[in-house]
């Protein structure tokens, strides 16, 4: 899983992104309200980042972590998710500690 800052996403890449999170606002509402404010420290998972077509989440690293993982499912752990929490993990603590 590769996380991409979102200022650095353009163009249809981009649209997407924002028709992700227009299809997920209802349960990613706090997210959806921090982005209308600033971009900045937030990223994107793509599964590939070179095809930037399998988009995973969103996330927002600020003084509060805010997600969008719709695929995420708490009664299951899954191959993704499991993917997920290492990726965060080195990218957290490389980026951050």
């Amino acid at each position: 899983m590769y996380f991409i800052p979102l200022e650095e996403i353009k163009g249809k890449c981009r649209n997407s992104v924002l028709a992700f999170l227009q299809k997920n606002e209802q349960i990613c509402v706090q997210l959806v309200a921090n982005l209308r404010k600033s971009i900045k420290n937030c990223y994107v998972l793509y599964l590939d980042p070179d095809s930037r077509k399998e988009l995973y989440g969103v996330i927002s690293v600020k003084s509060t972590i805010l997600h969008c993982l719709p695929f995420a499912n708490p009664q299951t752990e899954t191959a993704l998710q499991h993917d997920f929490v290492s990726s965060f993990a080195r990218f957290f603590f490389g980026k951050w500690v």
